[in-house]
Parts: C-alpha cells; structure tokens; sequence
C-alpha cells in the first residue's frame, strides 16, 4: 500500500527580514552552476513519491549557528521563505517528526 509522501521544508520566518545580497548570489550561483544537482534533487523526491516507501522529505535553506527560535516554516517555498536556518531549529523539526510519525 502506498503511503503518502510529505515534502516539507522547515525555514525560519523572515517577513521582518529582506533577503541579504549573499542568498541571492548564493540561488543564482546554484542555478548556473549546479542546475544538474538542482535538478536531480527534484527528481530523487519523485522516485520517492512513486515508491511505497512512507517518507517525509525534509529539505533545508542555508544552515547557521544560531538561537533555538522553534520558528520555522514547514511546506512548499513560496516567496515568504526563509532563507536560512538554525541547526538547532532544524534538529527541533526533525526530532518532533519521528516522534509524531
């Protein structure tokens, strides 16, 4: 029986913040550079999605040393996403995960 797949992805909420000049360089280099690698990640979740494997993709901006904000945003990226997030609000999303799964 196939489960169904969650693709989330945590971010902090930035709607106080504008996005700084290195996250674009950063998006634009990622796209000139490793379109391949960007591809094949959207990829990998299909061969996920069409497995029978039960899942949750969990796909993270940029990590920083940071706060423990528990912040974070959990869906699809839209323009209100983040841009990075704290290691720590990222092992607090993953760990809440596997204990509500």
């Amino acid at each position: 029986m196939k489960s169904k797949l969650h693709d989330r992805l945590p971010q902090i909420f930035q709607s106080e913040h504008q996005l700084k000049l290195i996250d674009h360089f950063i998006g634009f280099l990622l796209n000139v550079l490793a379109k391949d690698v960007v591809l094949d990640s959207a990829e990998n979740v299909t061969v996920i999605q069409i497995s029978d494997l039960d899942w949750t993709v969990v796909r993270y901006p940029r990590l920083v040393n940071g706060d423990h904000t528990r912040k974070y945003q959990v869906g699809y990226v839209s323009k209100d996403s983040g841009t990075q997030l704290s290691r720590v609000d990222g092992a607090d999303f993953v760990l809440k995960e596997l204990v509500e799964k």
